[in-house]
């Protein structure tokens, strides 16, 4: 399904890095979560359930569950599993995640349409990379393709 931005109520900008930041504090200000902060400055991990595609699974158990915990006061509880078959399950009222992350829009039109979410807003891309060995036996096809002498599919 192509990402078509007039059919997605949502912001339509891109964020830098700050942007995203700042408002993830507000956000975090203006919510539940907040309760989790008491006036001394101890914090209780509240907890934030998130569902997310199964190809981020190494980002959101590691680095990003290490800095939700350290720097938000948020014990990160994710649900990894193939995007689709998620949207499917927040759309269909099984699952109600916090947050949900696909890595393509389509399953978040799909929330969106089913009205579990009132917004979506893309916050990254990802670039794809073909990595090969030079002792290969698809180097030559690789290599060739590169020098823009042959197709390498």
């Amino acid at each position: 399904m192509p990402f078509e931005r007039d059919s997605v109520p949502a912001v339509s900008k891109t964020l830098t890095r700050r942007e995203f930041c700042a408002g993830g504090i507000s956000l975090l200000a203006a919510s539940p979560l907040a309760s989790a902060f008491d006036k001394s400055g101890a914090v209780d991990l509240a907890v934030l359930d998130v569902a997310y595609a199964g190809s981020m699974g190494s980002m959101m158990e590691g680095p990003i569950k290490s800095a939700a915990a350290a720097n938000l006061g948020l014990d990160l509880r994710g649900r990894a599993l193939e995007a689709t078959a998620l949207a499917n399950l927040i759309a269909g009222g099984s699952i109600r995640p916090d947050v949900f992350m696909p890595v393509t829009p389509g399953p978040m039109l799909t929330v969106l349409h089913a009205g579990k979410a009132k917004s979506a807003l893309p916050i990254a891309h990802t670039e794809m990379v073909i990595a090969y060995s030079p002792k290969s036996r698809f180097a030559p096809g690789f290599e060739a393709s590169a020098a823009g002498k042959a197709n390498w599919w």
